[in-house]
């Protein structure tokens, strides 16, 4: 995993009491052996795709992408989505700039981002924050507005950053 702290990781094991959460060398070449398929997850570039070459190189098996957002494309972006069985973009830009950047992947289309299929939940906080903001279940909206940059200062150890933040702030 990336990061499942804060809680995240208590969270899945809860929803999915069989998960197996891979982290060293070992149990990751393992896992390489005994799985025919290699998912990458949502995100706002190909983030893991290290380890994608990896699966690749190691492997050989096959390989998929889904709900990724391009900023940009170059020629290991385009080697990998073309190795991939299919790509899904969580918005229309990136699959446009995809198919510009000479990208061809067998299934290449829309498909929204992977946290909107997730039903991992903290009951009982999200209970007690539809009490405290009076919403009913149901009967209102939720808009998450999109940061060009994610704040992490905001959420981890991490240094403030004015430039970041002052692109974030003129995009809302």
């Amino acid at each position: 995993p990336s990061d499942v702290g804060r809680g995240v990781e208590a969270m899945l094991r809860r929803r999915f009491p069989n998960l197996i959460i891979v982290r060293d060398e070992a149990a990751i070449g393992e896992a390489m052996e005994a799985c025919d398929f290699l998912l990458h997850g949502s995100g706002p570039s190909l983030v893991a795709h290290q380890d994608v070459v990896r699966w690749q190189e190691r492997t050989g098996k096959p390989y998929g992408v889904f709900g990724i957002t391009l900023s940009q494309v170059d020629a290991w972006t385009v080697a990998l989505l073309n190795g991939a069985k299919f790509v899904y973009f969580r918005d229309s830009g990136s699959l446009a700039l995809a198919r510009a950047g000479g990208c061809h992947s067998p299934v290449m289309a829309f498909g929204p981002d992977g946290a909107f299929a997730a039903d991992v939940r903290e009951d009982e906080k999200a209970e007690k924050f539809l009490r405290e903001h009076d919403l009913r279940a149901g009967r209102f909206l939720c808009v998450i507005p999109r940061l060009r940059f994610t704040p992490y200062w905001k959420i981890q150890e991490a240094a403030f950053d004015a430039t970041r933040h002052a692109r974030n702030e003129a995009m809302k």
